[in-house]
């Protein structure tokens, strides 16, 4: 455990970051975590005691909504978490959680297979295609059209990573299209795909960043 000064009034058993003042505050979806509060934070500038996620054996945290026992735990915003997959994988449900705000008890996991891959290989066809956030857990995606086609990415969360593979013969280009006003390496969208067996392999690093191309063969 350690101590640190608080920046606002949190509840108990919330995740926490350190913000731009190197004060705990709650942690969202896509920040880097350090650990959940000890007890109630009453007021700004409180000093708080943060229990860090290494420490060995399980925490209470505070849930959503619903989270069964055994189910994969990922971090929500406002501090909670969730079993919606978002970002990195915090650890495994050994309690339920059946609404907002229930005190659930986690064991913290190492990153591992459950949080990179996908079951087998998820094939796309059509003019129109849509990347789900389940194929973004390390999957692999074939696409395939009589000519062009547009593959829709899902709204990014940080730690999505997803290689995409076109199958067919024909020369026509299917187009990767980020969600919203995402972005891939700073473009709107990547058409390099465009020949039997190309693919990209592409990881969402957040807002500021988007999607990145960590890997890609084009012919």
């Amino acid at each position: 455990e350690f101590t640190v000064q608080a920046s606002a009034a949190m509840g108990q058993h919330l995740r926490v970051k350190y913000d731009s003042n190197d004060e705990a505050a709650l942690s969202g979806i896509d920040d880097a975590c350090i650990g959940t509060l000890k007890d109630r934070v009453l007021a700004a500038d409180d000093q708080c005691t943060v229990i860090p996620l290494n420490v060995d054996g399980t925490r209470i945290m505070i849930a959503d909504g619903a989270i069964g026992i055994g189910d994969n735990v990922y971090p929500a915003a406002s501090g909670k978490v969730s079993a919606t997959v978002a970002g990195q994988r915090i650890g495994v449900a050994v309690t339920a959680a059946t609404a907002d705000g229930d005190w659930i008890e986690v064991l913290p996991t190492e990153r591992d297979s459950n949080d990179l891959l996908a079951t087998g290989v998820n094939a796309l066809t059509g003019a129109t295609m849509t990347v789900t956030a389940a194929m973004c857990k390390g999957g692999h995606v074939t696409t395939s059209h009589s000519g062009a086609a547009t593959v829709n990415l899902p709204a990014g969360k940080v730690g999505m990573r997803v290689t995409i593979t076109k199958i067919d013969a024909n020369a026509a280009a299917h187009t990767i299209d980020p969600n919203g006003a995402e972005l891939i390496q700073g473009a709107a969208t990547f058409a390099a795909v465009d020949a039997q067996w190309d693919s990209v392999t592409l990881e969402y690093s957040g807002a500021v960043v988007g999607w990145t191309i960590v890997g890609k063969h084009i012919s």
